[in-house]
């Protein structure tokens, strides 16, 4: 049987890691960072993370 896409996305480390690059593409992104510009990015990535941990 193959690994479950939990365990090929690198696990928790690996699902954080994308989290974080996710959220740092949006902040850097110009058309959109406006909307995330007075959010706790520290908040957001962990939500982020359990969004993609759990769906």
């Amino acid at each position: 049987m193959s690994d479950t896409l939990f365990e090929r996305l690198g696990r928790e480390e690996g699902i954080r890691n994308i989290s974080s690059d996710v959220v740092d593409l949006h902040l850097d992104n110009p058309t959109i960072s406006a909307r995330f510009a007075a959010s706790d990015t520290t908040k957001l990535k962990r939500m982020v993370t359990e969004l993609f941990r759990w769906s």
